[in-house]
Formats: structure tokens, C-alpha cells, sequence
């Protein structure tokens, strides 16, 4: 039995204001899967994952989330119905501690639920746990990021969406933090979108990816298949013969 769309994006054309960013989009994310969106800047990657969340204007195509259109629905309601989203900026809020923004990914939850769900954070992402009143502004660059997902994570989303989680990040820290994301799908049962520069690593950890350029679909091909590509290589990596 075949795998079934959490995430399906068709002709997807939305911009901001009278600007068209993205120029007919095409992609989609199975259950539990992970993939990812590559291209050079300015090729539309992130707004793909605003358009996801209602944050920008469509002028044609569909978004199904599981199955049901979500264009002209609220974010807050795209939220509560169970797609989680990491900004790559001003992902946290720097003078509140862990405790404090875990509750703000939660505000949607009863209190009761709001607190066993700070509870399985802490569980998730231990080097939280004996730092709950810490202020995220304190924390590092990758510490910071893994807040970020911890918030996200708390409606306990069916898909989540990651822009450029490794921005700003030392290779350690991007390690780490690729670490926590390639067993969302199995340790929590969801899918995963991610939009990165960093190709290298992105690619370690995604199944399929897609590759952009301006504002559309270049080509797709299998995360472990994508490094060949002489497309690739050349465009993006700088490399060739």
C-alpha cells in the first residue's frame, strides 16, 4: 500500500502584492516524509512555505493539506489544524525563557494539554530541561533554532515546514539540529518541508528534493540522486568538469 499526501501543491502561482514570486509550483510531501527545496536565491523557496500558511496572495492553483484545500484560511486556523511552521527570523522571543515561549507554541492548547505537551518538549530536546528559566536571548544560534522547532512542535503537527533551519548556524550546530529534524518522522509521525541554502546537508536528510528556479519547478529527482546531477553541480554548487 502506497504512502499517502500529507502536502500536495498544484500550479501554484502567488506573490506579494501585484509581484508574482511563484510561477506555477508543483510539489508534494508523502506521510511521514521528508523533503526538501533547493535553488539559488531569490528562486521563490520560502515563499513557497508562506504561500502554505496563507501569508501570501495566490492567484491560481490549490494547496491540499491532507486531502482538503486550505487557500483563504486564517494562519492560525492552518496552525491549529496541524501544520507547524519555523521562520528562518525572529523565531523566538529573546527576553522570554524556554518555559515561556514553549507556551507560546502551545496557545492554542487547553492549559492541561499545553503543560504535558512542555513536558514531552523537555523530553524531546533534554538540553532544555535544567534551563527553563533561561531567556532564549542568551542561548546560541543552534540552541535558539532548536526552540524554535520545540515551539513549533507542541500542537503536535501532522507537517512541518523549515525555512533555512541551518541559516547562521555553525557546522556543529547544523549537525545537530539536522539530527533533531531526520527523526521527526518517525519518533512523531509527521512530515517534514524543508527549504535550505545548505545543500549538502539538507540532502543528507531529506528522501526526495525539488529544485527551483525562478519561481518554478527545474526538475525533482531523489535526495541521494540530486548531488549527481550535473545540473546541480553546476548551478548550484559551482562545481563541474
Amino acid at each position: 500500500m502506497g504512502r499517502h499526501r500529507t502536502l500536495e501543491i498544484l500550479d501554484l502561482k502567488a506573490g506579494y502584492d501585484a509581484s508574482e514570486i511563484l510561477h506555477g509550483i508543483n510539489l508534494h510531501v508523502d506521510t511521514e516524509e521528508i523533503v526538501s527545496v533547493i535553488g539559488p536565491n531569490g528562486c521563490g523557496k520560502s515563499t513557497v512555505l508562506r504561500a502554505i500558511m496563507g501569508l501570501t496572495q495566490w492567484s491560481a492553483g490549490q494547496i491540499l493539506f491532507q486531502g482538503a484545500d486550505i487557500r483563504g484560511i486564517d494562519s492560525s486556523r492552518i496552525v491549529a489544524g496541524g501544520i507547524g511552521y519555523v521562520p528562518q527570523l525572529e523565531n523566538v522571543f529573546s527576553g522570554m525563557t524556554v518555559t515561556e515561549n514553549l507556551q507560546i507554541g502551545g496557545y492554542l492548547l487547553p492549559r492541561a494539554e499545553r503543560k504535558r505537551q512542555i513536558e514531552r518538549s523537555y523530553e524531546l530536546f533534554p538540553v532544555f530541561k535544567d534551563r527553563r528559566a533561561q531567556a532564549a536571548g542568551t542561548m546560541s544560534g543552534g540552541e535558539r533554532q532548536t526552540l524554535a522547532l520545540a515551539m513549533a512542535l507542541m500542537i503536535s503537527p501532522k507537517l512541518i515546514l523549515l525555512d533555512e533551519p541551518s541559516a547562521g548556524l555553525s557546522p556543529k550546530a547544523t549537525h545537530d539540529m539536522y539530527g533533531n529534524i531526520v527523526g521527526l518522522p518517525e519518533r512523531l509521525g509527521m512530515s517534514v518541508l524543508i527549504v535550505e541554502q545548505d545543500v549538502h546537508g539538507v540532502l543528507e536528510v531529506s528522501q526526495r528534493t525539488y529544485v527551483l528556479s525562478m519561481g518554478a519547478n527545474d526538475f525533482d529527482a531523489p535526495s541521494d540522486q540530486v548531488m549527481d546531477d550535473e545540473r546541480i553541480r553546476l548551478a548550484y554548487l559551482g562545481e563541474g568538469d
